[in-house]
């Protein structure tokens, strides 16, 4: 999975990390390939000639039922020899298992892990809340010049930012680089029903003023997918690279969620309730892989949109935990259960070590 994302590039605006490349890269692997390249309709024929020309005889050796079932699957190599797209499907099937979603009245929502449910609730309506979100927008646009390399990049690519807080990359990590495209696909499984289920409005639908400086995305603005993805990738990288959570790795989540905000395609409270949403399911991650704490949610995520001052938060906070700065890489063992979540993070601890095997 290059960091450079570009799969799916035909709706970028609307997929804040389409770095799921783990999913088309390495078709060179499995049922795809064969020993010279790629396949097709005419080689498949030829090899079919060359076969009936070597005449081979038919099987006549008894097939030992220990050679044919060797028991049970697993391994790093296992792992890493899997199609990319199958092992994407097995990992998002694990990270996702206790996590789910739901959806109440208009305005209400609900994602549980285990025991703990983060409640979110923006029912009450007031006009004013709105016009100051919108007008907090509107002030943003004066950093647009400076921030517009980082805005357009980050519509397609937000994993490569993160990569300034620790070197990593597809051509040196792919298992990570594979881990994580499932990390942002579980995360996209909770974030885009909570979004069609809320379909907030976007700020140039309430506004003319607000001239957006990318393509607006046609789904609901609330909650904002860069900012859930990006303190999901905080959270879980942060465990990952270092054993506990990083200053640098989240300072990096809420200046992507910013952006967003610069743009003209997302409000302060998309951001402050994407940062909840993100490292609620972060923790969710995090416990699966490493049985550290299970997701610490308050009881209730409510906005009382008929007090504007109360109801946004900072989207300048961090994490509950106090974050530390790190620089050195210190890879983490996984406690995940004997299967396809033991067999890539022994992978990818592997790949931050410097010990392939």
């Amino acid at each position: 999975m290059p960091v450079s994302n570009n799969s799916n590039n035909s709706n970028n605006s609307n997929n804040s990390n389409n770095s799921n490349n783990s999913n088309n890269s390495n078709n060179s692997s499995g049922e795809h390939s064969h020993a010279g390249g790629g396949t097709s309709v005419t080689l498949s024929h030829a090899l079919q000639n060359t076969a009936i020309w070597l005449n081979t005889r038919p099987v006549t050796t008894p097939v030992s039922l220990n050679t044919a079932l060797p028991g049970p699957a697993g391994g790093p190599l296992h792992v890493r020899r899997l199609n990319a797209r199958h092992r994407h499907q097995l990992l998002v099937s694990e990270l996702s298992k206790g996590l789910t979603s739901a959806v109440g009245g208009t305005g209400q929502a609900s994602v549980t892990s285990g025991a703990s449910t983060l409640n979110i609730d923006i029912s009450v309506s007031d006009n004013d809340f709105w016009h100051q979100q919108l007008l907090d927008v509107f002030n943003f646009k004066g950093v647009r010049a400076e921030r517009t390399s980082e805005i357009v990049l980050q519509q397609s690519d937000i994993l490569s930012f993160f990569g300034l807080a620790a070197p990593f990359g597809g051509g040196t990590h792919p298992m990570l680089m594979a881990l994580l495209s499932a990390v942002q696909a579980t995360v996209e499984k909770i974030e885009m029903p909570l979004k069609y289920h809320f379909n907030v409005k976007r700020p140039s639908e309430l506004s003319n003023d607000i001239h957006p400086i990318i393509q607006t995305p046609s789904h609901g603005s609330f909650p904002s997918g860069h900012a859930t993805e990006s303190y999901a990738f905080a959270t879980v990288l942060s465990h990952i690279l270092f054993g506990q959570q990083s200053e640098v790795m989240h300072k990096i989540a809420t200046r992507i969620a910013e952006n967003r905000i610069v743009a003209g395609v997302h409000y302060p409270i998309d951001n402050a309730v994407g940062q909840q949403l993100g490292l609620f399911i972060g923790q969710h991650i995090l416990h699966i892989l490493f049985g550290t704490a299970a997701p610490n949610a308050p009881t209730s995520f409510v906005v009382d949109m008929t007090q504007p001052t109360n109801a946004q938060v900072s989207v300048n906070a961090v994490t509950s935990a106090t974050p530390v700065t790190h620089t050195t890489i210190s890879p983490q063992t996984s406690t995940a259960p004997a299967g396809v979540l033991a067999d890539i993070m022994t992978c990818v601890h592997e790949e931050l070590s410097g010990a392939i095997s």
